[in-house]
């Protein structure tokens, strides 16, 4: 947090240094939530693309006083519902369902990322993204609920019923390797 301040007062000053630290800390959260919304990739990259470029815009109306990672993530939001008006398909209940489908290995992908895409089919779409959003991009489960406009005991509840789920497949999964190791 005071790190952000920081960087946001050098960003204040126009200090290209402080952008590109703020875009590599935050521009996979920001993707991470608008491709949530947008089930594209291109699209995802060009909403992120111009929440940046808001960010750069209006950074002289942030008060270091609130969180910058909320101001992102509402900028981001906002982009994207915009976005999505502006191709007449806003849709309530759009998520990441083509996430695993079209997610290849790259360099950044983390190892986290790799297990819960091989798990996708047992969990659902709110299940994957509150996972996601809380273990990898590390938010509280109050910036989610807020994020995907939901009360803070709904989030907990779908983050540990997606958990449980993983869980008792991974325990299938030993006892399974356990069980053909022994005929063998």
């Amino acid at each position: 947090m005071k790190e952000d301040v920081k960087l946001v007062k050098e960003l204040q000053m126009g200090k290209e240094e402080a952008f590109n630290a703020l875009y590599e800390k935050y521009s996979r959260l920001v993707f991470h939530i608008v491709f949530s919304m947008l089930e594209s990739r291109d699209d995802a990259n060009d909403v992120v693309q111009d929440t940046f470029m808001v960010i750069t815009e209006k950074i002289d109306t942030f008060n270091p006083k609130n969180n910058f990672k909320s101001w992102i993530i509402r900028i981001a939001k906002n982009k994207a519902i915009d976005f999505l008006r502006q191709k007449n398909r806003i849709d309530k209940d759009v998520c990441l369902d083509t996430f695993a489908a079209n997610t290849t290995y790259d360099k950044k992908m983390t190892d986290f990322e790799l297990m819960l895409s091989e798990y996708r089919d047992i969990i659902n779409k709110d299940e994957f993204n509150v996972i996601t959003l809380y273990v990898f991009h590390r938010l509280q489960f109050s910036e989610i609920a807020k994020i995907y406009d939901k009360s803070v005991s709904a989030v907990n509840n779908i983050y540990y019923r997606g958990i449980t789920k993983i869980k008792k497949s991974f325990e299938r999964e030993i006892e399974y390797e356990q069980a053909s190791e022994k005929l063998l």
